[in-house]
């Protein structure tokens, strides 16, 4: 069965295939007009849609390529599930599977357009470099067994060719793309002053650290005394030079122990004020004095903290955050010369849609 044969079922037939009711004819017994108005079963319905949407129609030409409504909806099935689940109403499901199959049809007629760019141009792929790939995956997804592959294509629908000529026109359309793309090492300093102050408010950062941190509280055998004795042996040690990491491994009672007592970056003013108070006053890689965090009735609860890095509040500099600029700037540039290639293609090749 085609993947396309299934959308139809996915997406309620009962109610997208449902037919209007039909009134008796003029003169018609009450009898006639009685099993005229009678609406189908839902089964009828739903192989009245199946059928309907099995009829494969041409969506476009591009330069004399054809796809169908089976190329469109090859693309398109594996996402219906989750436009079910994520919809409210069976009207939101069809506008998103509509909006779907609009991105689908312009995806496929700018690969057809980059392919006829490719072989205007007299270039061609090596027959060579697409057998490696196909060795290539079928060492990786079929542990290279050529049987195993050839028996999940047919089973698929498709040929070795089918699978061969998919391979080229997939290593056209990638090259074509990253022929037109720009690199960070194409953005002058300049640029990136220019981009700072147009955007120097996507750079402001609030007061925050960078912690890891020990969190210590009495096991079934153990007393308050016994929770204090641990603190003052883990600040010794760390006195002494064992890293603040293992030592959250060994005695850590918390989620982080496992990462050695990372708690990544944190706002300082989402923080407890005792944490944050003391995180402020110890240097980069210092370590506090136990804190004893108890609730009130609960048990004995303390905390170690060793600061990473404190990041104080306002403007990260350029040169702080250049590599995010420069990622930036050319995922813009990148943006524009695609979308002006590709409407340079669609004036220079004959588009059609019906």
């Amino acid at each position: 069965m085609k993947v396309f044969a299934i959308i139809p079922l996915l997406l309620l037939p009962g109610a997208l295939c449902a037919q209007p009711a039909q009134t008796a004819p003029a003169g018609g017994n009450a009898q006639t007009a009685e099993k005229t108005q009678q609406p189908v079963t839902r089964e009828e319905q739903a192989r009245l849609g199946w059928s309907r949407s099995n009829i494969v129609r041409v969506e476009a030409n591009v330069d004399g390529s054809i796809f169908s409504t089976y190329d469109i909806n090859k693309g398109l099935a594996p996402a219906i599930p989750q436009m079910i689940q994520s919809s409210r109403s069976e009207a939101e499901v069809l506008q998103k599977k509509a909006d779907l199959e609009a991105k689908i049809k312009d995806a496929l007629t700018d690969q057809q357009l980059l392919i006829s760019e490719f072989k205007e141009s007299g270039a061609s792929v090596p027959r060579s470099v697409v057998a490696a790939e196909i060795e290539k995956r079928i060492k990786e997804f079929y542990n290279g067994d050529r049987t195993l592959y050839a028996g999940t294509l047919k089973r698929m629908g498709r040929t070795v060719l089918d699978d061969r000529r998919e391979i080229e026109e997939w290593m056209i359309v990638d090259f074509m793309r990253r022929r037109f793309l720009r690199t960070n090492s194409e953005i002058s300093p300049l640029q990136i002053q220019k981009y700072y102050n147009e955007n120097k408010e996507r750079y402001r950062q609030t007061e925050s650290v960078g912690f890891r941190q020990i969190t210590l509280f009495p096991g079934a055998a153990q007393t308050d005394a016994d929770v204090r004795r641990i603190a003052d042996e883990i600040i010794s040690d760390v006195k002494a030079g064992k890293d603040f990491g293992e030592l959250a491994k060994k005695y850590s009672k918390d989620d982080y122990r496992n990462d050695g007592g990372y708690a990544g970056i944190r706002e300082v003013d989402k923080l407890n004020e005792k944490i944050a108070a003391a995180l402020r006053e110890t240097p980069d890689g210092g370590v506090t004095s136990p804190l004893d965090l108890t609730l009130a009735g609960g048990r004995l609860t303390l905390f170690i903290f060793k600061r990473e890095e404190y990041r104080p509040a306002g403007y990260l500099q350029p040169e702080e955050v250049r590599d995010d600029i420069e990622s930036q700037i050319v995922k813009d540039q990148n943006t524009i010369a695609q979308q002006e290639l590709m409407e340079r293609l669609r004036e220079k090749y004959f588009v059609q849609y019906y």
